[in-house]
């Protein structure tokens, strides 16, 4: 496995997102946060998991909201309106399966975020 040079990559701060200077097995950004080299694996693995959360809870938000759309354009709206609908529709949903089979360690704990 190839891993680059320390110097090829930035390691951003997990609470302010500011690039973080390394010192041996230390690390701090510019406002001060600082980190053990296990702290900021531990850090940016939570940080990676919040995320995710936030982006399956905004997916399935835009389904459900596609999927009204879709059910009021297929009622009185225009054939362009339902079929561009229906391609976000299917994007968001292909999208949201994406992210649970690949990215997601446990997708059992988004039971709070389904719709």
């Amino acid at each position: 496995m190839t891993h680059g040079s320390p110097s090829s990559r930035t390691v951003n701060c997990p609470l302010c997102r500011r690039e973080l200077r390394s010192a041996g097995q230390a690390y701090r950004c510019a406002k001060g946060h600082g980190f053990s080299a296990p702290e900021l694996l531990a850090e940016q693995s939570t940080l990676a998991s919040r995320l995710l959360r936030g982006v399956v809870g905004s997916l399935e938000s835009t389904i459900a909201l596609s999927a009204d759309l879709a059910s009021a354009a297929q009622e009185d709206g225009p054939p362009s309106l339902l079929r561009s609908v229906e391609r976000e529709l299917d994007d968001g949903k292909r999208t949201l399966a994406f992210v649970r089979a690949r990215l997601l360690d446990d997708p059992d704990e988004l039971d709070a975020y389904r719709i």
